[in-house]
């Protein structure tokens, strides 16, 4: 299930019967990118201040630390094809500051 709002992404995931993740817990400033791993076991989202974290939607957590190095706000997210590379571990960022980072 997938809810916005106006001023925040409140971005809800029935991860399995008994957990869900709430994208919107690892930041401070609006989440402006979703996306999904090919396998959806990942999910990465990306906001207006340039930080990215990858989410276990398994168990509703964030996997690791935020990564930074956008020196503004992310503009999209797209991941590596599934059929390059199995399962797809890679993904790329852009970012309105002009850069893509992987």
């Amino acid at each position: 299930m997938v809810r916005f709002s106006v001023f925040r992404l409140a971005l809800t995931i029935p991860c399995n019967k008994h957990s869900s993740c709430n994208v919107s817990s690892g930041y401070e400033h609006h989440v402006l990118a979703v996306a999904w791993s090919p396998d959806a076991k990942c999910l990465v989202s990306g906001d207006r201040n340039g930080k990215v974290c990858g989410w276990d939607p398994s168990k509703g957590e964030l996997q690791g630390k935020a990564l930074a190095g956008h020196k503004k706000w992310i503009c999209g997210i797209a991941w590596e094809p599934a059929h390059l590379s199995y399962p797809s571990r890679r993904f790329v960022t852009c970012g309105k500051d002009g850069d893509a980072k992987i």
